[in-house]
């Protein structure tokens, strides 16, 4: 597991990082709880959210670029403005989520669920 500081993006261990590698940030329950309580903006840059029920939580405004999202149960979040770019997103469910004005450039969204 790797903790960082919220609003400064992870750096890499030099002898893990070749050219075009990623490093996925992770965090347990009880830090993805915090996480998303904490005051705005999220700054969540890379992180692995795979397989994670986010039913309801509150994005709006957050930055999620590069993240890990496969899997994961989006019902009824708020994206408002929320930054998806490059987010990997197979397989999510969705239902009653607004994705209007989020940024999805470069998204990937196979096998997804949206549901209204």
């Amino acid at each position: 597991m790797r903790f960082f500081k919220i609003g400064c993006p992870p750096e890499p261990p030099p002898d893990r990082l070749t050219s075009g590698d990623e490093i996925m940030t992770e965090f347990t329950r009880f830090e993805i709880y915090m996480l998303l309580n904490q005051q705005r903006p999220l700054w969540l840059f890379g992180v692995d959210l795979s397989n994670v029920d986010l039913s309801g939580a509150d994005l709006s405004g957050a930055i999620l670029a590069r993240a890990n999202l496969r899997g994961a149960i989006l019902v009824g979040v708020k994206m408002n403005g929320t930054n998806l770019s490059a987010v990997d997103l197979t397989g999510a469910q969705f239902g009653g989520t607004d994705l209007s004005t989020a940024n999805l450039h470069g998204t990937i969204m196979e096998d997804g669920r949206i549901h209204d």
